[in-house]
């Protein structure tokens, strides 16, 4: 076996403590550079729970795909710490298509009016 040169040798624990620092340092700065506010990703889940509640009262598969779609970005959006820019707008993106969703499914007024025969008054 090999000795080192003097000099060359650290301390034990040199090495570990600037790994750990190093790593710190990283969670740090991820943490500052979060893309989706809380407000946002707290909106964004009321919409789905709204959006979950309506299609539990009825057949909406174009909503239900919609909602899919919308998890799934905005998933995409909270991972994806190494494109900012790219997450905030799939994150907007997303909120929009649950917020369209939920729309698909909210009754409308004069939605079923014309379904219904028009009646006639006679005085």
């Amino acid at each position: 076996m090999r000795s080192l040169p003097p000099g060359i040798l650290r301390p034990p624990g040199a090495l570990a403590t600037l790994g750990i620092l190093a790593l710190l340092a990283g969670c740090a700065t991820t943490g500052e550079q979060d893309p989706i506010s809380r407000q946002q990703r707290l909106r964004f889940q009321q919409t789905v729970h709204t959006a979950e509640q309506l299609l539990a009262t009825g057949d909406f598969p174009r909503a239900a795909v919609r909602l899919r779609e919308a998890q799934s970005d905005f998933y995409y959006a909270e991972h994806s710490p190494s494109a900012p820019e790219r997450a905030r707008t799939l994150a907007v993106k997303a909120q929009k298509d649950a917020e369209s969703a939920v729309l698909e499914m909210s009754p409308r007024p004069g939605r079923g009016l014309a379904l219904r025969a028009p009646s006639h008054h006679h005085k």
